[in-house]
């Protein structure tokens, strides 16, 4: 079972709605309430990829790749194995929209050049 952090709420509802867990412009995540949206995750690599490229060429490989979106019920799925992304597009757009919203406030990385 995974770690699960909580923060100390004194018995109420945690007063946040929404975590932005990353946000760099090649991937990150969101999660709202049950729902966890994830762009460019580290989906699982098949065989003939794994190990086949050296680190650097990999991150080369995802900035130019296709973008990847994710979407995850943790409540029934906590640990992210069924992608509901086919199959829930409204939420996906919803949750890429307040994504970008945040994405848009979030400091920039100090290592990547516009």
């Amino acid at each position: 079972m995974p770690f699960i952090f909580r923060w100390p709420t004194d018995g109420k509802p945690s007063p946040r709605q929404e975590i932005l867990h990353n946000a760099t412009p090649f991937n990150g995540a969101l999660r709202v309430g049950d729902w966890k949206l994830v762009l460019n995750g580290t989906a699982p690599a098949s065989a003939d990829e794994e190990g086949a490229q050296p680190k650097a060429n990999k991150k080369k490989k995802r900035a130019a790749a296709v973008e990847t979106v994710e979407l995850f019920n943790l409540a029934d799925d906590p640990y992210e194995k069924k992608d509901l992304a086919t199959v829930q597009p409204a939420k996906v757009k919803a949750l890429r929209q307040r994504y970008d919203a945040l994405a848009k406030q979030a400091v920039k990385p100090k290592n990547v050049k516009e």
